[in-house]
């Protein structure tokens, strides 16, 4: 899961290239994503994936790293 978030980074402009090189704790926040990029990422993961991830889980510590997605998505999916 964590490469297709990297994908969706890359894809989707937020981190290009740079979200292949980083680590998967490595604090987005740190790499200068901010919160209009994170909804980006967010509608991003929900179009790809055909999911939806639940309200609850929508707050920050969610979005903090590539490995903190990928394990909310992972329980979504």
């Amino acid at each position: 899961m964590e490469d297709e978030i990297r994908a969706i980074l890359n894809d989707s402009g937020v981190l290009g290239d740079a979200a292949w090189n980083i680590g998967s704790d490595v604090e987005l926040r740190s790499l200068g994503v901010d919160s209009m990029q994170v909804v980006q990422i967010l509608l991003e993961i929900e179009r790809r994936l055909g999911i939806e991830v639940p309200d609850e889980k929508l707050v920050p510590e969610t979005f903090r790293t590539i490995e903190s997605i990928a394990a909310v998505v992972e329980c979504v999916y």
